[in-house]
């Protein structure tokens, strides 16, 4: 036998002031007696009484007494364990991923009875059992570790919250016997919705079934005047079900909706087309209530056709053409002839050859042109000379190189224009912004320099591309929650900053080539803001969604497996037997009594 509050027995230290106070309290009886000699023989008798006699007929006494030993064996609870009970090391892992957020029942979820279960587990082990508390959703943590303190046990477990992450419990097995094997003797209890395939586990199935339909992605196309929305949806149960789909923008403003049959684990592509909309996103919301609230909702962006599209005015370059097509963002068009103002494009190379005219709109890049009109003008120098590039936005991540030229023009620098490579004082490669007029000047022929063959030709091309026509790259725009979103900053980003969907502002370091943001724990859309040294921002928009593929499907287990993994749960709970209810129920028995003979007399 153990007590659970030892100190409790200290209060049988009021046994001996129960005896005492008998012992010291006078008794005087009422006798009736017929002569002198009955009442000689009487005083005779009580003479010779002593204390301890008088405690030999005090029925009340002893009750008092028994009724202290009761509450104090309440008070300190006593109990028994079984025989195969033990106090090795206890590691209790508990699934908090995406599918314990599905209803266990009206009024909890998998993850409020995973910890209900949990904290039983505890209450039925030996007082000095070292606990580690494990937690699997988003990430592996220790929640606890080798502590025996209950109550902070239990703080620990009831503060997991739940993620909407997807890691398995059976893909971090190695990594959970890793901790317990820092143990010499423990027992491992995984408490979760999935079946762990190691057998050496104690597994404590919570596990819930019903209907669940998941939107598993949603698409837009733009195409001439609207948008074409694409909708996968999945029956994740094994019933037929009738819901609706509908379809929002940003402002919350239906668009439009269908309502669509499924067969039991059926899946369905449903589209919607003509649809007329503003904003940067929508989202699909399926009406219906299942067991998965966090899936029947979708974000996605509305994407549009950005890609910049160039024309290159040249005899051939080699070199331009794949300088230009190396990262794959713009759509490159060629041709010789120098009568282009007619022609739409959103940047003109000119290689060699002079335009007769500008075309109104868009921009320019001048290779091997002495000068023109209105914008730059050049003076020619036949020396070879090296050239090193000048410090800036545009050549941060070429700074260091130098090539060679055998000839070259050297351009005459305006207040609207920037040097960015040089021939000792002499600018042969600048940029300039004139009255919204976006240009660049190579001032030499690429094919009299060493300038192609050097490894930072095609990122200093990339890099003067987008700083005339922005940014083109295609952000990866959709994961799932718990991912790493990662993005490649423009050359011109000072800072930048990610908003979620709870307008929590996250500054981004964007000193790296790439960039990645890890805290993408809530489903919506983000804002990535990246902005210049002249304040002007580009807004990009990220959506963070729930992990259909992984977390939705509603698992039907045989009766026969989960009644009997309720049944070794209800084992493990009840090792431990106490006997508090037991002593209180006697304790009240024995006052019932005690009063019922005081009433008497």
């Amino acid at each position: 036998m153990r007590f659970s509050n030892p100190y409790a027995l200290l209060w049988l230290l009021l046994i001996p002031i129960v005896i005492l106070m008998y012992i010291l309290k006078q008794n005087f009886e009422r006798k009736e007696i017929s002569s002198t000699f009955l009442w000689d023989l009487a005083l005779k008798d009580d003479e010779v009484s002593t204390p301890w006699q008088k405690l030999k007929k005090n029925i009340l006494m002893i009750l008092q007494i028994i009724v202290v030993i009761l509450i104090t064996l309440s008070l300190a609870n006593p109990y028994f364990y079984k025989k195969h009970e033990t106090n090795n090391a206890q590691i209790i892992v508990i699934d908090n991923s995406a599918s314990m957020n599905a209803k266990y029942n009206k009024n909890k979820t998998r993850l409020d009875y995973a910890k209900e279960v949990a904290n039983k587990k505890i209450n039925g082990l030996i007082d000095g059992t070292s606990i580690t508390i494990i937690t699997v959703g988003s990430e592996v943590n220790i929640d606890v570790s080798n502590a025996v303190d209950r109550d902070v046990i239990k703080k620990s477990i009831n503060n997991i919250k739940p993620t909407y992450g997807s890691k398995k419990i059976n893909d971090n097995m190695d990594f959970i016997y890793s901790i317990a094997d820092s143990y010499e003797d423990y027992e491992l209890s995984i408490v979760t919705d999935e079946i762990i395939e190691n057998g050496n586990t104690d597994n404590y199935l919570v596990n819930s079934i019903g209907s669940n339909v998941s939107i598993d992605s949603l698409a837009t196309f733009l195409t001439v005047n609207n948008y074409e929305i694409l909708a996968k949806i999945t029956n994740r149960y094994e019933t037929p079900v009738n819901v609706h789909l509908d379809i929002f923008d940003e402002n919350d403003s239906l668009l439009k909706g269908k309502e669509i049959q499924l067969q039991g684990n059926e899946s369905k592509n449903i589209l919607f087309d003509n649809v007329v909309c503003e904003g940067s996103y929508i989202y699909g919301e399926i009406k219906e209530k299942d067991l998965i609230k966090e899936d029947n909702i979708r974000f996605s962006t509305l994407k549009e056709n950005n890609t910049k599209k160039i024309l290159l005015v040249s005899e051939e370059n080699i070199f331009m053409e794949k300088a230009v097509l190396a990262s794959n963002k713009y759509e490159l068009f060629k041709s010789k002839n120098r009568d282009v103002s007619s022609e739409k494009y959103d940047l003109y190379i000119f290689d060699s050859i002079i335009p007769n005219e500008l075309p109104k709109d868009g921009s320019f890049i001048f290779i091997n042109i002495p000068e023109i009109d209105g914008l730059y003008d050049t003076e020619f120098n036949d020396n070879s000379r090296m050239v090193d590039f000048v410090e800036n936005d545009i050549t941060k991540h070429v700074i260091n190189e130098k090539f060679i030229v055998s000839t070259y023009n050297k351009i005459n620098i305006k207040d609207y224009m920037q040097s960015i490579a040089d021939a000792g004082d002499d600018s042969v490669i600048a940029m300039g912004n004139k009255n919204g007029i976006k240009f660049g000047i190579v001032s030499f022929d690429i094919h009299n320099s060493d300038l192609p063959l050097n490894v930072s030709f095609p990122i200093l091309m990339d890099s003067l591309l987008t700083n005339i026509l922005g940014n083109s790259i295609q952000l990866l725009d959709d994961y799932n929650a718990n991912e790493s979103i990662s993005f490649e900053p423009l050359s011109t980003t000072e800072k930048a900053l990610l908003i979620d969907p709870t307008n929590y502002k996250d500054k981004i370091n964007v000193e790296y080539p790439i960039t990645y943001y890890d805290n993408t724990n809530k489903l919506g859309v983000y804002q990535l803001i990246q902005e210049n040294k002249d304040k002007e921002q580009k807004i990009d928009y990220i959506t963070i969604n729930y992990d259909t593929d992984s977390e939705s499907t509603i698992n039907s287990y045989s009766n026969e497996f989960v009644n009997s993994v309720d049944h070794k749960s209800i084992i493990n709970n009840n090792k431990k037997t106490d006997y508090i209810f037991l002593f209180i129920i006697l304790a009240i028995v024995v006052i019932l009594y005690e009063w019922k003979k005081y009433i008497i007399g």
